[in-house]
């Protein structure tokens, strides 16, 4: 019997569900239009399971984009995924965002290519991470998700001990690419390369044959940084 698995993006603007037989992705939905997760969610996970055929109750696993990401998104995205897997029972399993994007690499970049995951944050900084791809096409990590700015990627890039051909991709791969101009980037396109749920799916997938899950009361998104709160109005 396969097994299935439904996956949730919302880290950015974009909203988007896919569903996974075992490994193959059955439907995917995506939604490029920002504010709209609240009201558009849940209506996409019902038609993402309607074209998989697939009800609520048949999903062993629930996948959901769990940060570094915008902070509303994020929430609605996680607090989503909480009630799906409590109604169906299944596990539930977090995805950095920046794996997931970087995910997209490992389907054409050689084995041992580092490739840079990098999003932009608020305040004129940005969210990167470092991984390489495997000789099995998975991502070994390199450097762990952080806040950086363009004063910083110079000491985190020296951090990294990368040296060799590298991927970027993420919205702020050309500013890494800026940056960092002594070394050279094949930088991906954006937004053709861009956050979706299939890449979500694809780490739970991994995550979950692993025997990995997360505690669904007490799980939380990966914000990395402080929620900047604005008045009414404002």
């Amino acid at each position: 019997m396969p097994r299935h698995l439904l996956a949730l993006e919302t880290a950015t603007s974009v909203c988007s569900v896919a569903v996974f037989s075992d490994t193959q992705c059955r439907a995917l939905l995506t939604l490029d239009r920002p504010r709209q997760h609240a009201e558009r969610l849940v209506p996409m996970v019902e038609q993402a399971l309607a074209y998989a055929d697939l009800s609520v109750g048949a999903v062993d696993t629930v996948a959901v984009s769990a940060g570094p990401g915008s902070y509303t998104g994020l929430r609605i995205g996680v607090s989503t995924a909480k009630g799906l897997a409590l109604a169906a029972d299944a596990a539930l399993v977090g995805v950095s965002s920046l794996a997931a994007l970087a995910e997209h690499a490992t389907l054409t970049a050689p084995a041992g290519t580092a490739v840079v995951a990098a999003r932009t944050a608020r305040r004129s900084e940005l969210y990167a991470a470092a991984y390489r791809v495997s000789p099995g096409r998975t991502l070994e990590p390199i450097e762990p998700p952080q806040t950086l700015t363009t004063d910083t990627l110079g000491a985190w890039w020296a951090a990294t001990g990368i040296d060799g051909p590298c991927w970027a991709v993420g919205d702020a791969a050309p500013a890494v690419q800026d940056a960092l101009l002594k070394h050279s980037f094949h930088v991906l396109p954006f937004p053709q390369v861009g956050p979706d749920a299939r890449t979500v799916g694809r780490r739970g997938h991994q995550r979950r044959a692993r025997g990995e899950a997360e505690d669904v009361v007490s799980f939380e998104p990966y914000y990395l940084k402080a929620y900047h709160a604005q008045k009414h109005g404002a």
